[in-house]
């Protein structure tokens, strides 16, 4: 029992130094009741796209893909129903390409059909939902998988790191609300990883994690979930008072920074005009979609109970740290704290294989 106590509360954490902690809100000035008191409500012009995201989280499990028109996302062709095994993602992505191309097929029809009335079954559903732009609506097909269960896993996950979270978003005097984002970035995995190269909850890529914490060979700072707290706290200050913008620093999170500057000086700080006349080759559906996503997360995360019954949600496990004076060996590590390697690697996600393996040493400063 002592045994297992002493591991739950034992962690090595990688020290983000004294300055990171001491100066972290020094480090920037701002006015607290504009950047920590705003009230996150749907704008109007962006209702269709939360709801669509909201159902998203809350409705469709990864069982099922929403084929639907990738500018409106009230139109909605089907919500295909992919099986109870998970399917590979070539698998799944020929299986919508059939569904896609129905309804290309569909609207093409309807776009060269003279005699709209004589439309009937499918075709005359397809022509009722989408009213017009015919042609238009058949290059702009998407499916998007459903993610019920991963949001409520997250949920779940959500308690190991959700008070440590708030706490540090107090700490930089920021909305507690951005405590959602990783719902929407990762589902709170710190395992995750993107195609992009991103990492852990706040799913940082590797030059943008550079610029707030450690990301080398031997740690990953990115894969711990409080380190990265930091870090994202500082990049969504940093984007806030860049731009004076909350709806526009959330969409930077994603977009960068320097695109969102560029869609203010043309279009101003309404969020719904930027997305919908800010044209750029990397303002995609992704970022496009980023704010009414984080929205919709917050939404369903408040309302956790409404949409989910019998959750578990993991406690926070007590972390206690211990200052490293010198590179040490893993194996010393195992033998000073009697705990295994695994045990090691579980509490202190940060230290990557080289380190975990004995090729390189536990850093110097290591907490």
């Amino acid at each position: 029992m002592l045994r297992s106590i002493r591991i739950l509360i034992i962690s090595l954490v990688f020290l983000f130094s004294a300055w990171f902690l001491g100066n972290a809100s020094a480090s920037f000035s701002y006015e607290v009741h504009t950047l920590n008191q705003y009230h996150f409500s749907t704008p109007p012009g962006l209702q269709s796209k939360v709801e669509f995201w909201k159902k998203i989280y809350s409705e469709y499990s990864t069982k099922h893909a929403v084929v639907h028109d990738i500018k409106n996302l009230e139109i909605i062709y089907e919500v295909v129903y992919l099986g109870e095994k998970p399917l590979s993602r070539r698998s799944r992505e020929r299986k919508l390409e059939k569904t896609k191309k129905k309804y290309k097929n569909i609207l093409r029809k309807i776009n060269k059909t003279k005699n709209k009335a004589k439309l009937k079954g499918e075709e005359k559903r397809v022509y009722e939902l989408v009213k017009k732009d015919f042609y238009r609506a058949s290059k702009n097909i998407r499916a998007q998988l459903g993610q019920k269960d991963r949001f409520r896993e997250g949920i779940e996950r959500s308690g190991l790191y959700m008070k440590e979270i708030k706490r540090i978003l107090k700490q930089f005097n920021l909305p507690e609300e951005l405590s959602a984002l990783p719902h929407v970035e990762s589902s709170f995995q710190i395992g995750a990883y993107s195609s992009a190269g991103a990492a852990g909850i706040w799913q940082f890529t590797r030059g943008t994690g550079r610029l707030f914490m450690r990301v080398g060979y031997d740690v990953d700072e990115r894969r711990d979930p409080i380190l990265a707290t930091y870090g994202a706290a500082k990049l969504l200050k940093k984007n806030f008072e860049s731009i004076g913008s909350w709806p526009l620093a959330i969409t930077a999170y994603n977009h960068g920074l320097q695109g969102m500057k560029r869609a203010k000086k043309r279009f101003g700080s309404n969020i719904v005009k930027v997305i919908d006349k800010y044209k750029s080759r990397t303002f995609g559906f992704a970022s496009q979609n980023f704010y009414a996503e984080f929205l919709a997360a917050l939404h369903v995360a408040k309302n956790q109970n409404k949409y989910f019954s019998n959750l578990v949600i993991k406690k926070p496990i007590p972390r206690v740290s211990f200052i490293l004076p010198d590179y040490i060996h893993i194996r010393t590590a195992m033998n000073h704290f009697d705990m295994t390697r695994e045990e090691i690697a579980q509490a202190n996600p940060s230290l990557r294989r080289p380190v975990l393996n004995g090729e390189k040493r536990i850093p110097k400063n290591f907490v």
